[in-house]
């Protein structure tokens, strides 16, 4: 396997567990407890694009 999927793989395996702790609190707040966990993942995956991106969780738009 090369580095870069063993990474990958650990990403994966760090984002689901993180799911599991999450829920397993027993008092998350339905979709919006699982968003840390997806913005750690789509980060370290970002961070291997070029040009490197990052997650913003939540963004706000300009009022009119």
């Amino acid at each position: 396997m090369t580095r870069m999927n063993t990474k990958l793989t650990a990403t994966i395996e760090t984002y689901l567990a993180d799911l599991r702790r999450v829920s397993a609190l027993g008092g998350a707040t339905g979709e919006r407890s699982s968003y840390g966990p997806l913005a750690n993942l789509l980060n370290v995956v970002g961070a291997t694009l070029k040009p490197k991106v990052f997650c913003v969780g939540d963004i706000a738009f300009p009022q009119p």
